[in-house]
């Protein structure tokens, strides 16, 4: 059942004031799935007339009131986790006018361990476009295709997550693993590498390259490459990529300027 609406109220009221963000497949026909359900039903407990807002993660969204919830379970505190008796009265369908009028990149060497959960997950709360992982010479992990596609799975996850608990309504593109020269065959005109010693990132910039713990080889870097610093002291490169992602998006969104 759709409610009919006299205006149509901005992304960031409806988000402020929902419940939860869940992304769907299908807008016109949301299904939620049933990890998302589970969250909201056994953890967030949620009650009839409160709101949720549903997008499709490419910036349409439409808001959806609590009108029916199942009932708890006779055995058990936790509550079904399936859409069994959760009804929603829904909105129709808006779109944002999207998070800027350009697109930001921020690759990275992987760093080890769940440090690349860690930035993906920083880096969607940033509003960061395209995050690329990158296998460098120096970089400590490797990978094997099995393992490159395993990764962008699992990175993907991560970054659902973090969008929705962010209420970001557009999903990043999470590109698989790569090296630096495949990177670099795709990357925009406006790439610039961070390196201690570098310029001022301006917002003209694009795209950054944060390297490895022991920085990139120099014939890794291609003639004529622009440099930008990210501060006077040396990051750990998941701290470079998070510092590179925040600087990029305060400078797309004015909050800071490049003068």
């Amino acid at each position: 059942m759709v409610s009919p609406r006299r205006e149509i109220p901005a992304p960031a009221e409806a988000l402020r004031h929902a419940e939860a963000l869940f992304f769907v497949e299908d807008l016109e026909d949301p299904v939620i799935g049933a990890e998302d359900m589970h969250h909201l039903l056994a953890v967030l407990r949620p009650k009839v007339g409160q709101h949720l807002v549903l997008g499709d993660g490419r910036g349409s969204w439409r808001e959806a009131v609590i009108t029916a919830l199942p009932r708890p379970q006779r055995r058990s505190r936790e509550v079904a986790s399936d859409a069994g008796g959760l009804t929603l009265d829904l909105h129709e369908v808006n779109t944002d006018d999207g998070e800027g009028s350009v697109e930001l990149t921020v690759a990275f060497a992987m760093p080890k361990g769940d440090r690349l959960d860690l930035v993906v997950q920083k880096l969607c709360e940033l509003g960061i476009d395209r995050i690329a992982p990158l296998i460098t010479r120096r970089t400590v992990v490797r990978l094997d295709d099995d393992d490159r596609h395993r990764r962008q799975v699992r990175c993907a996850r991560v970054a659902r997550e973090a969008c929705s608990q962010s209420r970001r309504l557009n999903l990043p593109d999470i590109l698989e693993p790569m090296t630096l020269g495949q990177f670099l065959s795709g990357a925009p005109d406006q790439t610039v590498f961070a390196e201690p010693g570098g310029g001022a990132l301006d917002a003209g910039v694009r795209c950054v390259i944060i390297g490895p713990e022991g920085g990139f080889d120099h014939d890794e870097i291609p003639p004529h490459a622009r440099f930008v610093g990210l501060g006077p002291n040396i990051l750990r490169a998941e701290t470079a990529a998070i510092a590179a992602g925040t600087l990029l998006s305060a400078l797309r969104s004015g909050f800071v300027g490049s003068d």
